[in-house]
């Protein structure tokens, strides 16, 4: 059974929307929280994040409360392992996650340590196409300058994605939440 997926992807793919409809269609589905230094988007899910400051932040890494941190577009993010063991500690309970590649292979080594790697599915959320998530940028507000950043970054991240050991199932979002969280959700029963 699987307990815990995390959807990655590049800025605009539609992670967060994806989830709130896993959410909406899964009861026993959550969102494992992250802490974050950034400000509230007015599309992030209940208990997707946990808002700190970056002095806040900085004490509980010196607290070594994390699991891992790290720094996305001048915003910090870090996730306790307190937070992802209680997922496996609830019968029938599953986990969802938003997490940048760069986390995903220290998530995968937690996991094994504990003899939970396979209750994890990593899913891999790409947009349609470079011009589709250029507009979900714009659309967003985005600055000029961060969408060029997070188009390249998307490209980047693909292929690291497709060249990598991170056993991923890939999912494209063409602008239908739904079918595409159908999608996880069927690829999670098999």
């Amino acid at each position: 059974m699987i307990n815990l997926i995390s959807l990655t992807g590049p800025s605009g793919a539609g992670k967060t929307t994806i989830a709130g409809e896993i959410l909406s269609q899964r009861r026993s589905a959550r969102m494992i929280s992250s802490y974050t230094t950034r400000e509230r988007r007015h599309n992030d899910l209940p208990g997707e994040y946990c808002y700190v400051s970056q002095a806040e932040f900085q004490a509980m890494v010196n607290r070594k409360m994390f699991l891992w941190t790290a720094e996305h577009g001048g915003t910090n993010y870090g996730t306790s392992a307190a937070s992802i063991e209680d997922v496996f500690s609830i019968q029938g309970s599953m986990g969802i996650m938003i997490l940048v590649p760069s986390v995903i292979p220290l998530l995968v080594r937690f996991l094994r340590e504990r003899g939970l790697l396979a209750s994890y599915q990593p899913f891999f959320i790409e947009p349609p196409s470079r011009e589709e998530l250029e507009r979900r940028l714009r659309l967003r507000g985005d600055k000029d300058e961060d969408i060029k950043l997070r188009l390249t970054q998307a490209k980047h991240w693909l292929m690291e994605a497709r060249l990598s050991e991170i056993e991923y199932t890939f999912v494209k979002n063409d602008d239908v939440a739904e079918a595409a969280a159908n999608e996880i959700l069927a690829a999670i029963r098999r």
